[in-house]
């Protein structure tokens, strides 16, 4: 059997005016995507829409349909500069996720 991947990317500030439209199409375009018979699903990790469609793979799978979440994060101290808030949320996540893949283990800081 072959597995179907979709990969998500997006903002990372979603306007407030236009969140709740933007997750019900990101919700239909998920059972949309499972229905054709995607399986895998992997998200940067990054806040906002990252994160937003992270979670509803979570909550897919909560549901009983079988998804997996795999992260491919660019480093492991991702979430440094993050609030204490942001940063339970992202580890949260990471706990859910299936599987968790670094670029790079450290952060790359370009110097002048």
């Amino acid at each position: 059997m072959v597995n179907k991947t979709c990969c998500f990317t997006g903002h990372r500030r979603l306007p407030t005016a236009k969140t709740e439209h933007i997750i019900k199409r990101l919700d239909n375009e998920i059972d949309n995507l499972i229905a054709q018979g995607v399986t895998d699903f992997i998200s940067g990790g990054a806040l906002g829409f990252d994160q937003v469609a992270a979670s509803m793979i979570i909550t897919k799978r909560q549901m009983g349909i079988k998804v997996r979440l795999i992260f491919a994060l660019p480093c492991q101290e991702q979430d440094k500069d993050w609030s204490p808030e942001h940063q339970r949320l992202y580890h949260n996540l990471l706990r859910e996720a299936d599987e968790v893949y670094f670029i790079y283990p450290k952060s790359i800081i370009a110097t002048a």
